[in-house]
């Protein structure tokens, strides 16, 4: 008897060791064992590699044989300001040149002319000229000097004084007259193939192009896609000056207060922007300038999360950079909870939150996020998420 009674204690033991188990695992499998929600704060950043979206217009004209550009690439400009001259189709540029030889004869006759005589002014500007003359050399051949564009156009500056002073210097002879006279007949007959390009509208001009300006623009910034990106990360390369070739644009005019940058993650990342929410970002070689950028809603497209960030600041030297290495950081505070309890859906995060033996999925917004933690607030404005609810791991 006392051997039945030792086994019937036995069995009971198990029975109710056996039970416990069993409830502990229906607890957590049910919830029961779930973490529970906090306030917290965290600082993160990610690097990535981003597209620039600008604001801008692009402007071409019929076909035609030669453009001189006025104006500096980048510069600022204002509506009606002259950008430059295009020549019809069909100008040669032995047209040109005969107005040249005629100005050299010119100013051989003036140098003879004024043999012996010394004036200031004009010792100064040949100064000059001679200086800019240089610059431009080693800018073509040796590749230093500064813009070449605007070296040329101060060059031509430099000979128009030149030549404005010369004519009140110089008494005109028969020969001088004459040539006076050919100069003019030579300009004359250029100007019926040259017609001046005047802006638009204000901003800040450029010559250059990539080919995306019509699709990578403002103006259409909610059809820009995944696929469109990865096009262009892919492929992106340097501007080119397309004001000679078959597609015959000349210009484009950039706003340089409006500009965004368009960037991917994972739809099953925690990293993504939330629209409306602020980020710092730093581009690659231009450390020493942060800007502040605010986030557009974010896109959920083929597997990708398409994030676009309106920057705030002049635009700088980003009217002719496409794509460019980034770092995006934003600070913030809130229900922080281990990364690995945010439950990626379809693009959208969500929470598991306890409430008595149910669970109620909430969706969220993810304010921040790092490998180890995110910080979370709750998407829809109906929905509850406060610190000391209980959450289960999805």
């Amino acid at each position: 008897m006392a051997r039945r009674r030792v086994k019937t204690r036995f069995y009971a033991l198990m029975t109710a060791f056996i039970i416990i188990i069993i409830t502990v695992v229906v607890l957590v499998s049910n919830g029961g064992g779930g973490t529970t929600l906090e306030n917290g704060y965290i600082e993160t950043s990610m690097q990535t590699k981003a597209v620039v979206v600008r604001d801008e217009v692009c402007v071409s004209v019929e076909k035609h044989d030669r453009v001189i550009y006025d104006v500096a690439e980048g510069a600022q400009i204002s509506e009606g300001d002259v950008i430059g001259s295009v020549f019809k189709w069909g100008y040669t540029d032995e047209r040109m040149q005969s107005l040249v030889t005629v100005q050299k004869e010119i100013l051989t006759e003036q140098h003879a002319l004024l043999a012996g005589v010394t004036n200031s002014s004009l010792a100064a500007l040949e100064a000059q000229i001679e200086q800019k003359m240089l610059a431009v050399r080693d800018t073509v051949m040796l590749g230093i000097g500064g813009d070449l564009l605007m070296l040329e156009r101060e060059l031509d500056d430099l000979l128009e004084q030149r030549r404005t002073l010369l004519k009140t210097l110089v008494q005109p002879s028969e020969k001088l007259t004459q040539l006076y006279e050919s100069e003019e007949q030579q300009f004359n007959a250029l100007n019926e193939w040259r017609a001046e390009i005047s802006a638009s509208q204000s901003g800040r001009v450029s010559f250059y192009f990539d080919g995306y300006e019509q699709v990578l623009n403002v103006a259409k910034l909610d059809m820009i896609n995944s696929e469109l990106l990865s096009t262009v990360l892919k492929n992106s390369s340097a501007l080119s000056n397309n004001a000679e070739s078959d597609n015959m644009l000349l210009y484009r005019i950039i706003n340089p207060t409006e500009w965004y940058i368009a960037y991917l993650t994972d739809v099953s990342s925690a990293q993504r922007t939330v629209e409306g929410a602020t980020y710092t970002v730093t581009f690659d070689g231009y450390e020493s300038t942060p800007y502040t950028a605010v986030a557009a809603s974010p896109k959920v497209n083929d597997k990708k999360i398409v994030n676009i960030l309106k920057v705030s600041g002049d635009i700088g030297d980003f009217v002719g950079i496409r794509s460019i290495s980034a770092t995006i950081s934003t600070t913030a505070s809130g229900i922080k909870l281990s990364a690995g309890l945010l439950d990626m859906r379809d693009g959208a995060a969500y929470v598991n939150v306890i409430i008595g033996d149910a669970v109620k999925s909430v969706e969220v917004n993810i304010l921040a996020s790092d490998s180890e933690y995110a910080i979370v607030e709750a998407k829809n404005p109906n929905d509850v998420l406060s610190a000391g609810m209980r959450c289960k791991k999805p």
